[in-house]
């Protein structure tokens, strides 16, 4: 059975409050030097580009269910 949710009125608030951050060659490098410095494979590569997002425009909160950001020192709300 196929469900449609109709996730406009959604969208339709959010986008206006998001903000697409590019990660250029030294961010993405500095992300990787990261991820590989961990040893860890239970951190993902995309978590790891989410912190370095997250310190380079100061962001100290996330609304994330993963407790990999409260470990890298995030308060988060869920």
């Amino acid at each position: 059975m196929k469900v449609f949710v109709d996730t406009s009125a959604i969208v339709g608030y959010m986008v206006p409050e998001l903000e697409v951050v590019w990660i250029d060659e030294t961010l993405h490098d500095t992300i990787v030097q990261a991820w590989v410095n961990s040893n860890s494979s239970k951190i993902s590569l995309v978590d790891y580009a989410s912190f370095a997002v997250m310190r380079q425009e100061e962001i100290r909160q996330a609304f994330a269910f993963d407790k990999h950001f409260r470990q890298q020192g995030f308060n988060v709300l869920n």
